[in-house]
């Protein structure tokens, strides 16, 4: 089994030149977290709540990291290697 090590959001930005890798606010990782398509997609109340709850445990327990990825049509080969390399920095 592999432990979940972090959840990375992706941002394109047309003006960075490098991958930067930084913490997401608290907010905005549990936000998108809760968002989820699955999460979402719930109509019970009751369901929603928990699985907001678990979006929450989850947020607190594993680092949830903004990736800002250069703009690039199409995107450089290099790109996996300079993704991971941030997240090793991180």
């Amino acid at each position: 089994v592999l432990a979940l090590r972090a959840i990375v959001l992706p941002r394109l930005a047309r003006d960075a030149a490098r991958v930067e890798v930084e913490p997401a606010p608290r907010v905005r990782a549990l936000a998108v977290l809760a968002t989820s398509a699955r999460i979402a997609s719930w109509r019970s109340p009751s369901a929603q709540a928990a699985q907001f709850h678990r979006a929450a445990e989850l947020e607190a327990r594993v680092p949830v990291l903004v990736a800002t990825l250069p703009w690039a049509d199409p995107p450089p080969v290099s790109l996996g290697a300079e993704i991971l390399g941030a997240l090793a920095a991180a």
